[in-house]
Protein backbone atom coordinates (compact mmCIF):
# COMPACT_ATOMS: atom_id res chain seq x y z
CA UNK A 1 0.00 0.00 0.00
CA UNK A 2 1.57 2.86 -1.21
CA UNK A 3 0.86 6.79 0.33
CA UNK A 4 -2.79 7.77 0.20
CA UNK A 5 -3.96 11.38 -0.97
CA UNK A 6 -6.34 13.31 1.79
CA UNK A 7 -8.89 15.94 0.96
CA UNK A 8 -6.00 18.58 1.23
CA UNK A 9 -3.81 16.90 -1.76
CA UNK A 10 -1.49 16.13 0.58
CA UNK A 11 -0.18 12.95 1.41
CA UNK A 12 0.31 10.61 4.35
CA UNK A 13 1.29 6.73 4.71
CA UNK A 14 -0.37 3.75 6.88
CA UNK A 15 2.75 1.88 8.18
CA UNK A 16 1.98 -2.37 7.70
CA UNK A 17 4.23 -4.75 9.76
CA UNK A 18 5.12 -7.00 7.69
CA UNK A 19 7.69 -9.41 9.54
CA UNK A 20 8.58 -9.05 13.88
CA UNK A 21 11.05 -11.28 15.12
CA UNK A 22 14.52 -11.62 14.72
CA UNK A 23 17.48 -10.56 14.11
CA UNK A 24 17.21 -7.40 16.75
CA UNK A 25 19.75 -4.97 15.11
CA UNK A 26 18.89 -3.87 11.55
CA UNK A 27 21.33 -1.76 10.07
CA UNK A 28 20.03 -1.54 6.32
CA UNK A 29 17.13 -2.71 4.02
CA UNK A 30 17.39 -3.12 0.12
CA UNK A 31 14.24 -3.86 -2.28
CA UNK A 32 14.27 -5.59 -5.53
CA UNK A 33 12.81 -8.94 -7.46
CA UNK A 34 16.03 -11.37 -6.62
CA UNK A 35 14.23 -14.56 -7.36
CA UNK A 36 12.86 -12.50 -11.15
CA UNK A 37 9.42 -13.89 -10.22
CA UNK A 38 7.90 -10.27 -10.29
CA UNK A 39 7.55 -10.16 -7.02
CA UNK A 40 9.85 -7.40 -4.84
CA UNK A 41 11.99 -9.24 -2.20
CA UNK A 42 14.13 -7.47 0.82
CA UNK A 43 17.56 -7.87 2.39
CA UNK A 44 18.37 -6.66 5.80
CA UNK A 45 21.63 -6.36 7.14
CA UNK A 46 21.70 -6.61 11.05
CA UNK A 47 24.66 -5.68 13.26
CA UNK A 48 23.68 -7.78 16.54
CA UNK A 49 24.11 -10.56 14.86
CA UNK A 50 25.92 -9.66 12.08
CA UNK A 51 23.90 -11.44 9.65
CA UNK A 52 22.44 -10.66 6.06
CA UNK A 53 19.19 -11.91 5.67
CA UNK A 54 16.40 -12.37 1.99
CA UNK A 55 13.05 -12.09 2.87
CA UNK A 56 10.74 -13.48 0.44
CA UNK A 57 6.98 -14.10 0.40
CA UNK A 58 5.44 -17.76 1.37
CA UNK A 59 2.80 -19.29 -0.50
CA UNK A 60 0.51 -17.84 2.34
CA UNK A 61 1.40 -14.42 1.67
CA UNK A 62 3.87 -14.31 4.35
CA UNK A 63 7.55 -12.83 4.72
CA UNK A 64 9.82 -15.68 5.62
CA UNK A 65 13.60 -14.28 6.62
CA UNK A 66 16.01 -17.07 5.07
CA UNK A 67 20.29 -16.24 6.65
CA UNK A 68 22.19 -15.32 3.30
CA UNK A 69 25.16 -14.65 4.59
CA UNK A 70 26.98 -14.35 8.54
CA UNK A 71 30.71 -14.34 7.35
CA UNK A 72 30.92 -11.06 6.98
CA UNK A 73 32.30 -7.27 8.83
CA UNK A 74 29.43 -5.53 10.28
CA UNK A 75 27.25 -4.04 7.10
CA UNK A 76 26.36 -0.99 9.45
CA UNK A 77 25.09 1.83 6.18
CA UNK A 78 24.39 1.53 2.53
CA UNK A 79 23.32 -1.13 0.23
CA UNK A 80 21.73 -1.12 -3.18
CA UNK A 81 20.85 -4.10 -5.63
CA UNK A 82 21.67 -4.15 -9.05
CA UNK A 83 22.80 -6.34 -11.66
CA UNK A 84 26.38 -5.39 -12.15
CA UNK A 85 27.33 -7.88 -14.43
CA UNK A 86 24.38 -7.95 -17.26
CA UNK A 87 23.56 -11.67 -16.60
CA UNK A 88 19.69 -10.34 -15.69
CA UNK A 89 20.10 -11.32 -11.94
CA UNK A 90 20.40 -8.35 -9.36
CA UNK A 91 23.86 -8.47 -7.45
CA UNK A 92 23.83 -7.02 -3.70
CA UNK A 93 26.65 -3.97 -3.44
CA UNK A 94 26.72 -3.20 0.63
CA UNK A 95 29.58 -1.36 2.98
CA UNK A 96 30.96 -1.44 6.10
CA UNK A 97 31.23 1.68 8.47
CA UNK A 98 32.40 1.75 11.92
CA UNK A 99 33.36 -1.98 11.94
CA UNK A 100 35.63 -2.35 9.02
CA UNK A 101 36.53 -0.93 5.71
CA UNK A 102 34.90 -3.27 3.44
CA UNK A 103 32.83 -2.61 0.03
CA UNK A 104 31.15 -6.31 -0.30
CA UNK A 105 29.57 -7.33 -3.60
CA UNK A 106 27.57 -10.48 -3.46
CA UNK A 107 27.94 -13.10 -5.20
CA UNK A 108 32.07 -12.41 -5.03
CA UNK A 109 32.85 -11.31 -1.40
CA UNK A 110 35.68 -8.22 -0.84
CA UNK A 111 35.55 -6.01 -4.14
CA UNK A 112 37.76 -3.60 -2.91
CA UNK A 113 38.88 -2.54 0.93
CA UNK A 114 38.74 0.89 1.53
CA UNK A 115 41.74 3.15 3.52
CA UNK A 116 39.81 3.85 6.58
CA UNK A 117 36.27 2.76 8.12
CA UNK A 118 34.15 5.85 7.59
CA UNK A 119 31.94 4.61 4.90
CA UNK A 120 29.06 6.30 5.31
CA UNK A 121 27.32 6.55 1.88
CA UNK A 122 27.03 3.93 -1.02
CA UNK A 123 25.14 4.96 -3.70
CA UNK A 124 24.39 3.75 -7.96
CA UNK A 125 24.45 5.85 -10.75
CA UNK A 126 25.50 5.68 -14.74
CA UNK A 127 28.24 8.25 -14.10
CA UNK A 128 30.44 7.76 -17.16
CA UNK A 129 27.33 7.58 -19.20
CA UNK A 130 28.81 4.00 -20.48
CA UNK A 131 25.04 2.18 -20.07
CA UNK A 132 26.56 0.17 -16.86
CA UNK A 133 25.80 1.28 -12.97
CA UNK A 134 28.63 2.91 -11.18
CA UNK A 135 29.48 2.75 -7.47
CA UNK A 136 30.11 6.54 -5.65
CA UNK A 137 31.45 5.87 -1.86
CA UNK A 138 31.52 8.63 0.53
CA UNK A 139 33.14 8.23 3.65
CA UNK A 140 31.87 10.18 6.95
CA UNK A 141 34.40 13.85 7.81
CA UNK A 142 34.45 13.81 12.10
CA UNK A 143 36.74 15.10 13.96
CA UNK A 144 38.84 11.77 14.25
CA UNK A 145 38.86 11.38 10.65
CA UNK A 146 39.52 14.39 8.98
CA UNK A 147 41.04 12.88 5.72
CA UNK A 148 37.56 11.31 4.49
CA UNK A 149 37.68 10.96 0.47
CA UNK A 150 34.77 9.94 -2.21
CA UNK A 151 35.73 7.59 -4.69
CA UNK A 152 33.60 6.35 -8.01
CA UNK A 153 34.12 2.59 -8.62
CA UNK A 154 33.81 2.68 -12.83
CA UNK A 155 32.09 -0.55 -13.45
CA UNK A 156 34.00 -2.32 -16.06
CA UNK A 157 32.06 -5.67 -16.47
CA UNK A 158 33.90 -8.08 -14.14
CA UNK A 159 35.68 -5.36 -12.46
CA UNK A 160 36.02 -1.96 -10.79
CA UNK A 161 37.84 0.76 -11.91
CA UNK A 162 38.44 3.09 -8.60
CA UNK A 163 39.04 7.21 -8.98
CA UNK A 164 39.35 9.36 -5.43
CA UNK A 165 37.44 12.46 -6.98
CA UNK A 166 37.72 14.51 -3.42
CA UNK A 167 39.54 14.16 -0.64
CA UNK A 168 39.27 16.10 2.56
CA UNK A 169 35.26 16.92 2.46
CA UNK A 170 33.01 14.20 4.30
CA UNK A 171 29.56 13.22 3.50
CA UNK A 172 26.52 12.09 5.06
CA UNK A 173 23.51 11.00 3.07
CA UNK A 174 25.03 12.10 -0.01
CA UNK A 175 22.74 11.78 -3.62
CA UNK A 176 23.59 11.17 -7.37
CA UNK A 177 22.18 13.85 -9.20
CA UNK A 178 22.88 15.71 -13.23
CA UNK A 179 23.02 19.31 -12.47
CA UNK A 180 24.36 20.78 -15.33
CA UNK A 181 22.36 19.76 -17.78
CA UNK A 182 24.97 17.68 -19.76
CA UNK A 183 24.51 13.75 -20.14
Amino acid sequence: MGPHKTSDNSFFFRRHTIYEGPPAERMSCVVGDLNNDGVPEFVISTRIPEQLHWFGRTGSGDWEPRLMDDTFSSISVGGVLVDLTGNGRLDLIASTSDRGNYVYWWVRRDVFRLPANRTHDLLLADIDGDGRPDIYVGEMGLTDWPLAQQRIFLSRGDRMEEHIIDAGVGTHEAQVIELDGRE
